[in-house]
């Protein structure tokens, strides 16, 4: 339920389509109709696509003593999985947003009633000399109030975002 509410909301706040990459293949029947829908490209069993064998042995191996999840050397793809996206659209969107998870959620703090429309409009301009905008990132969580979708349901927000790589605001890159 939760990549399909994930999937819901975004295609709600207007985007167009999502490209999903999947190390095993566990989100397939998740992502079906909205593949059938034309709405997810959907990459299965990334790493052996991109290199048949190249991450076997990290994958099969066990878990070291006292983790409850996998370590991060698991995702030993991930930033191929992210040049594959950005380089297979190019020519086909004009805007791209990296979401690495499916607890992340794309928002502002004007809210989103009117979609990423107007958000990206006044992006427009700049556009041809961008190459990337830094976005702030904020945690939700605390406990779930009610039972609908997963960004109504969470309500505590962080006070300050998420620093990343030392940068407190958002940052707009040009191009030369």
């Amino acid at each position: 339920i939760l990549v399909r509410d994930w999937l819901a909301y975004h295609r709600l706040i207007g985007f167009d389509k999502f490209v999903v990459y999947d190390l095993d293949g566990s989100l397939a029947e998740a992502v079906a109709p909205f593949e059938a829908e034309g709405f997810v490209e959907y990459m299965s069993h990334w790493p052996e696509k991109l290199s048949p064998g190249a991450c076997a042995e990290v994958h099969r191996a066990p878990l070291p003593p006292g983790h409850g999840e996998p370590p991060w050397f698991r995702y030993c793809t991930q930033t191929q999985a992210e040049s594959h996206c950005v380089w297979s659209l190019r020519g086909r969107a004009r805007w791209a947003m990296l979401l690495h998870s499916f607890d992340a959620y794309a928002a502002s703090a004007e809210g989103l009633r009117d979609g990423v429309g107007p958000l990206l409009e006044r992006l427009e301009p700049e556009r041809g000399a961008m190459s990337v905008a830094h976005v702030l990132r904020y945690d939700f969580g605390g406990a779930p109030v009610g039972d609908g979708p997963v960004p109504s349901r969470f309500r505590w927000r962080q006070r300050e975002p998420l620093l990343m790589r030392g940068f407190r605001r958002g940052v707009l890159r040009r191009g030369e």
